[in-house]
C-alpha cells in the first residue's frame, strides 16, 4: 500500500476527521455509526478470520502447577498442625488423666473396702475364738 493510494478504511477515516473539523464551530452532529465508517465491501478481517494462538503445552504445565499446589497445601497443613497440636495433646492428656484418675480412685476405694472387710472378718474370727 503506498501513500498515494490509501485503503478505503483510511480514506473514510480521513473524511470523517475532515467533517469533524468543519463542524468544530460549535455545531454537534450525531456520531457516525460503525456501518457508516466501514462498509461490508472493505477487506477487514473479522474475528473468525484471526488465527487462534497456539495452546500452551499442558504436559509441562500440569506437573509444575501440581507441584506448586502440593507445596502450598503441605505448608498450610504444617501451619495448622503446629498451631493445633498443643491443644489436641492437652485435651487428650486431660481426658486420659481424668480416666486414669477415675480408675485409680475406683481401685483405691475397692482395695480399701476389701482391706476393711478382711480386717473386720479377721477381728470377728479372733473375737469368736477368744469367746470359746
Amino acid at each position: 500500500m503506498d501513500d498515494l493510494n490509501p485503503s478505503p478504511v483510511l480514506a473514510r477515516a480521513d473524511a470523517l476527521m475532515q467533517r469533524r473539523r468543519q463542524n468544530a464551530a460549535g455545531e454537534f452532529e450525531d456520531f457516525p455509526v460503525l456501518t457508516e465508517v466501514i462498509s461490508p465491501d472493505d477487506d477487514i478481517p473479522i474475528l473468525s478470520d484471526a488465527v487462534a494462538p497456539e495452546p500452551e503445552r499442558t504436559d509441562d504445565l500440569v506437573p509444575a502447577v501440581l507441584a506448586i499446589l502440593a507445596d502450598e497445601l503441605a505448608e498450610r497443613v504444617r501451619t495448622r498442625l503446629a498451631a493445633e497440636i498443643p491443644c489436641l495433646v492437652e485435651a487428650v492428656l486431660h481426658s486420659t488423666l481424668a480416666k486414669l484418675t477415675a480408675e485409680l480412685s475406683q481401685g483405691i476405694v475397692g482395695t480399701t473396702e476389701d482391706a476393711l472387710r478382711d480386717f473386720i472378718a479377721e477381728r470377728e474370727k479372733l473375737a469368736r475364738q477368744q469367746q470359746r
